[in-house]
């Protein structure tokens, strides 16, 4: 969220507060082709996400076929994860709140709420 320098009086210049996640791992394509393994995780996603409305075992074979030439499966393997943030936290608690008084009213409450 960008930090206006007339939000309290410490700030001489605009910053931005933000938090980010670095995440570092592999990734990898699995069950490729029209093999049964691939129609089979196909299966299980659209059972879980279709809850029922729409079920891969009613299509066409055709359709089925088609569609899968065109889907790839893949994973990603998270094998590390770091949190980076910067939300005035060197500021004294008077400068927090001033700051996260203002982001509640841009609708922030989330970021709002880590800088008190």
């Amino acid at each position: 969220a960008y930090v206006s320098p007339t939000w309290h009086e410490e700030q001489v210049v605009p910053t931005w507060n933000y938090q980010r996640l670095h995440l570092s791992g592999a990734f990898r394509f699995i069950a490729d082709g029209n093999s049964a393994e691939k129609l089979s995780m196909l299966d299980g996603q659209v059972s879980h996400y279709e809850q029922g409305q729409w079920q891969l075992a009613k299509q066409p074979q055709a359709l089925l076929t088609k569609m899968s030439e065109h889907i790839r499966c893949f994973e990603i393997e998270i094998a590390e994860q770091q949190l980076v943030e910067k939300v005035s936290a060197r500021k004294g608690q008077s400068v927090r709140d001033a700051i996260a008084a203002q982001l509640q009213r841009q609708g922030l409450h989330r970021l709002a709420q880590r800088h008190q």
